[in-house]
C-alpha cells in the first residue's frame, strides 16, 4: 500500500523502456548534510551519461528513531527533523537545476521496528520488478566491510559504491562484474555524518 500511494503514479507516467531504474540510498542522515545529496546526484548522472540507465526517481530511506539512537551516541536528531532537513538540501540544490531529478525522502521506516537494509532493499526491488525496473543501492565503501558486494544480489539488481578516502575499492571487488559501478566523488569521499557530530561534540564540550 506504501509503495502503490507514494510510487506508482510516479512510475506510470513514465514512459517505458528496459533500462529503467530507481537509486535507493538508506541511513540515519544524522545529520543530512551535502555529502548525501552529492551522492545521489552523481550516481544519477553517471547512470544516464554513462551508462545509459533512465533514472526515474532517487528514494532516501530515513531509519528509524531506535535505530538511529542506538548507533548515534550524541547529537541525536529524530526522524522528522531528518527527514525535514535532507528535504531541504535537496530543495535548495535542484533550484539550480532547471530540469531537477526527482528526488524523493521516504517515511516508510519511521514508525516500523528495525529494517536493515537488505530487507529495505528486497521490498523495494520485489515491487520495481514488477514494472520492469531495476533497483540500485548506493553505498559508501565503508560498508564494504559487510560484504555488501557479494551478497546485493539477493536484494538489488545492481551496486553503485562511492569510494571512500578511509576505504579504498579493491580491483577483485569489481572484476567482471557489470553490475557494481565504483564512483568517487570528493564531497562523499571525505564528508560523513560522524565527522560532523565530532565537530558539533567539541564545540559542546569547549
Amino acid at each position: 500500500m506504501h509503495f502503490k500511494q507514494k510510487y506508482e503514479k510516479e512510475i506510470l507516467c513514465q514512459r517505458q523502456s528496459n533500462k529503467q531504474v530507481v537509486i535507493l540510498c538508506s541511513g540515519c542522515y544524522c545529520p543530512p548534510h551535502q555529502g548525501h545529496y552529492a551522492m545521489m546526484q552523481e550516481a544519477i548522472i553517471q547512470l544516464q551519461k554513462k551508462y545509459n540507465y533512465d533514472v526515474l526517481f532517487g528514494i532516501y530511506s530515513v531509519t528509524n528513531d531506535w535505530y538511529m539512537q542506538q548507533k548515534v551516541k550524541y547529537q541525536q536528531m529524530d526522524f522528522d527533523k531528518r527527514k525535514q532537513q535532507l528535504e531541504l538540501i535537496i530543495k535548495h540544490n535542484q533550484s539550480s537545476f532547471k530540469f531537477p531529478q526527482k528526488i524523493l525522502v521516504d517515511d516508510f521506516e519511521k514508525d516500523k521496528s528495525f529494517i536493515d537494509y537488505p530487507e529495505l532493499c528486497l521490498l523495494y526491488k520485489n515491487i520495481l520488478n514488477r514494472y520492469n525496473i531495476k533497483l540500485v543501492y548506493c553505498i559508501g565503501s565503508d560498508l564494504l566491510r559487510y560484504s555488501i558486494h557479494i551478497c546485493f544480489k539477493k536484494f538489488a539488481d545492481l551496486l553503485i559504491i562511492f569510494e571512500r578516502d578511509q576505504m579504498k575499492v579493491e580491483q577483485s571487488v569489481i572484476a567482471d562484474k557489470e553490475d557494481i559501478i565504483i564512483l568517487y566523488h570528493q564531497k562523499t569521499s571525505s564528508l560523513n555524518s560522524t565527522q560532523i557530530r565530532s565537530i558539533f561534540d567539541k564545540f559542546d564540550n569547549q
